[in-house]
């Protein structure tokens, strides 16, 4: 499994290997995440939680032993457990058929109304094939001081413990740490799919989505950090040009959006991606609720070479439940050409609702923002005397295009509002 072992990051501490698991250490949640991330994509599998739990405060938690050098290699240290959590293969137990009763039965039989067709209680497919693999993971604190040998007797240990046990009721100073020790199960424990082939469609859809982005020569600079990301751009193709001679707005917008796609999906030389959005995204989706664009007089000037551009993105504001970024495209000249703020919400998908971001991630990135608010664009009503022709409004049809399989794009939006503008300004 040595290249396993390439594929995870630095900050997972291999502490045993066997043909099922491989165990380690990891200092902080946030390199946990990293590590789980990072194991998912070198495997090719996904996994789900299955069962969450943490201690209570209000009893007293057990003190256990370490064994074989599990946090402390060669030696065993007492540690207590704060938490814990299982994960399971997303193709792992099968839920247990629901059971309906004879009159759920017929009524859920009924023609519906309005249709004349009669509904019927079908088998929902499911990937679920009962995969036995777990993943484990359990927050730990330790109490090095009070370490002893693999080889120690049992009379020592138990004089040990003792002397830890009564440093913890009379208050001393005990010094303990915190960890994370993490099982993570190899391929051969996954059964009853492919996990070549199965497991990996997501990843390679993205990873072929990035090479194409890659081949248009859209790059990521090597000085890129998860919290400042620069992105070179070839600059605007012919086609961009309108036929009034000037960069077409939706030309603008488009190009802002691939090149904040490119820094949120590529690593930097810190091994994350701009803001982490790829791990923030896991489990959740995202909704941007607001854009706001400020196109420089720059960009219409004919002197001014549009090639090639420096994209930067940097962490607008931090909130509860939302994010922003503030993308700046720059020409060579060094002018800001176009300036863009995007906030985006943080999404549970099944509530639908916008969920609080993880602790950490605020409390990272939280003072890096430039930003002292959040981009809130108010509600606007059109005036009563708006008119465009003969109607006070401009109909048109949503297409399959303008959406991103489930909901508009955010991007179609702007390109409507342009398109009631001008017949509004020749029509009065």
């Amino acid at each position: 499994m040595a290249n396993l072992r390439e594929s995870l990051p630095s900050c997972f501490s291999f502490t045993e290997e066997t043909d099922s698991v491989i165990t380690g250490i990891i200092s902080d949640e946030e390199n946990l995440q990293e590590t789980l991330a990072c194991f998912e994509r070198a495997t090719r599998t996904s996994f789900v939680s299955w069962h969450t739990s943490l201690s209570e405060k209000s009893k007293p938690k057990r003190v256990l032993w370490s064994q074989q050098g599990e946090i402390i290699p060669g030696c065993m240290v007492p540690y207590t457990v704060d938490q814990s959590c299982v994960r399971c293969c997303s193709f792992g137990p099968k839920r247990p058929p629901k059971t309906v009763s004879s009159a759920e039965s017929d009524e859920s039989n009924k023609p519906s109304e309005g249709t004349g067709l009669q509904e019927t209680d079908a088998k929902k497919s499911s990937k679920k094939v009962g995969c036995p693999a777990k993943l484990y993971w359990k927050k730990v604190t330790y109490y090095p001081d009070y370490d002893q040998l693999l080889d120690a007797s049992r009379s020592l240990k138990e004089l040990q413990m003792s002397r830890l046990k009564d440093d913890l009721d009379f208050g001393n100073p005990v010094s303990p740490s915190q960890c994370f020790i993490v099982e993570l199960p190899l391929p051969p424990t996954h059964q009853f799919h492919n996990v070549s082939v199965q497991t990996a469609q997501p990843q390679s859809v993205q990873e072929r989505r990035m090479a194409q982005l890659t081949s248009t020569n859209l790059s990521l600079d090597p000085s890129s950090t998860c919290h400042h990301a620069k992105v070179i751009h070839p600059g605007l193709p012919p086609q961009a040009i309108d036929r009034f001679g000037n960069p077409s707005t939706m030309s603008l917008v488009m190009l802002a959006r691939m090149a904040r796609q490119v820094a949120m999906a590529t690593r930097g030389h810190d091994g994350r991606c701009f803001m982490e959005t790829d791990r923030l995204r896991e489990g959740h989706i995202t909704f941007m609720a607001a854009s706001q664009y400020n196109i420089n007089s720059c960009a219409y000037e004919p002197e001014e070479n549009k090639y090639p551009l420096h994209v930067t993105l940097t962490v607008g504001h931090v909130g509860r439940t939302s994010f922003s970024v503030v993308t700046d495209i720059t020409l060579p000249s060094g002018h800001v050409m176009l300036t863009v703020i995007n906030q985006i919400i943080l999404i549970d998908p099944t509530t639908r609702r916008p969920t609080q971001l993880p602790d950490h991630w605020r409390e990272h990135y939280g003072p890096l923002c430039v930003r002292k608010q959040p981009l809130i664009v108010p509600k606007q009503s059109p005036p009563d005397n708006a008119t465009i022709g003969d109607l006070p409004y401009h109909r048109m049809t949503v297409a399959w295009s303008d959406t991103d399989d489930q909901h508009t794009n955010y991007t179609s939006y702007i390109r409507f509002a342009l398109d009631a503008l001008y017949p509004g300004l020749r029509k009065g």
